[in-house]
């Protein structure tokens, strides 16, 4: 990957582009999050192992490996073995939660695929087994975060998160109609939770922006990742990733850059071969391409979302962890420029046509 590093595609974003888009474009946006946070309560566990028969782990292994899109016989037999394993446990009254927790715990794993595997597998277990936890945690939400709730009640919901240790997650059940309504969300959100200590951020929890926009628009995914600045992490800090670096080796958190590189040489020769003189053309087809890409990896691996453009709006994955309050409204707006780029064909477009021209010349 070394040879990406010799031309600008990783440059940094110049500020005024930001002040811009917030000074002008401020109601061009609809935003939404996913707040994912975990609490060290122990209390309100209900488990039904006696439900873990034959059939019930059958289902489980067949929706984990579809999910992830396993194909490995190695990964295929680490999910079958252990499920087999806990289902024994489970029919010998032998299995409790700090067994599951022990067999599953992602950390004993070192590839980020088979951490990826276990947590999937641990949620997917975990959902099955646990009762009545949802609405305890909803209810301590509620309790610790009140001022919060009660104001964007009708803009939040909320469900168990079984791929955290104890928590649970606020999913929107619509968007904020602007870019400074998000960020009003966000001082909410931070004004409750620094108030109270039964909720906190971990390195396990994370924070999904999802963007859209409130005008009619094409979206042009393939311009987003050329100005998106989310790789090249062994030259310096990409931009995404700025003041939050403990996201950068975060499994779920990964580029799409690194994955069009290692596209078979039958693609990389359809792809070279484009008319760049049409460059209309040339993204329908790199976009077909991208969305294929997205999809035969997974989208739970990158940070840079597109499968939610079949509902107009594009989810970013990068910011997580204990990440303050500053940095995730700059990660918005950063996050807001990139899909403006993606939809107005004329804003950047220089900058995006010679980056794009120079990206396919390295294939």
């Amino acid at each position: 990957m070394k040879h990406l590093v010799k031309f600008s595609l990783f440059e940094e974003i110049n500020p005024r582009d930001i002040s811009m888009i917030e000074s002008n474009f401020n109601d061009y946006f609809t935003v939404s999050f996913e707040f994912e946070i975990e609490t060290d309560d122990k209390d309100g566990v209900e488990t039904r192992f006696e439900e873990l028969d034959d059939d019930l782990i059958e289902d489980i292994i067949t929706t984990v490996i579809i999910d992830l899109k396993i194909r490995k016989k190695s990964e295929k037999n680490l999910v079958v073995s252990l499920s087999y394993e806990i289902g024994e446990l489970a029919e010998n009254d032998l299995l409790d939660i700090k067994t599951l927790e022990e067999l599953l715990d992602p950390d004993k794993y070192e590839s980020s695929r088979e951490k990826e595997i276990i947590s999937h597998l641990r949620g997917s277990i975990v959902s099955c087994v646990y009762e009545e936890e949802e609405g305890y945690l909803k209810n301590k939400v509620q309790e610790h975060m009140p001022n919060f709730v009660r104001k964007w009640n009708d803009k939040i919901d909320f469900v168990g998160d079984a791929t955290l240790d104890r928590g649970i997650e606020i999913k929107p059940k619509t968007y904020t109609k602007s870019l400074s309504e998000s960020i009003e969300m966000i001082n909410d959100f931070y004004s409750d939770l620094e108030k109270q200590s039964y909720w906190k951020f971990t390195e396990k929890t994370g924070l999904h922006i999802n963007i859209g926009s409130n005008n009619k628009v094409e979206w042009n995914p393939i311009k987003g990742l050329m100005l998106l600045n989310d790789f090249n992490k062994e030259d310096k800090t990409p931009f995404m990733f700025k003041d939050m670096t403990w996201r950068m080796n975060n499994m779920f958190c990964g580029s799409l850059i690194p994955y069009i590189k290692l596209m078979s040489d039958k693609e990389k020769i359809k792809i070279k071969s484009l008319d760049l003189n049409n460059l209309k053309e040339t993204e329908v087809i790199l976009n077909l391409f991208l969305t294929k890409k997205v999809n035969d990896i997974g989208f739970k691996n990158l940070g840079f979302n597109i499968t939610k453009l079949s509902s107009d709006y594009v989810e970013f994955r990068y910011a997580g962890g204990d990440i303050p309050k500053e940095v995730l409204i700059d990660k918005v707006k950063y996050c807001a420029f990139v899909v403006y780029c993606m939809t107005n064909p004329e804003y950047k477009k220089r900058e995006y046509t010679k980056k794009l021209y120079k990206f396919i010349d390295t294939l």
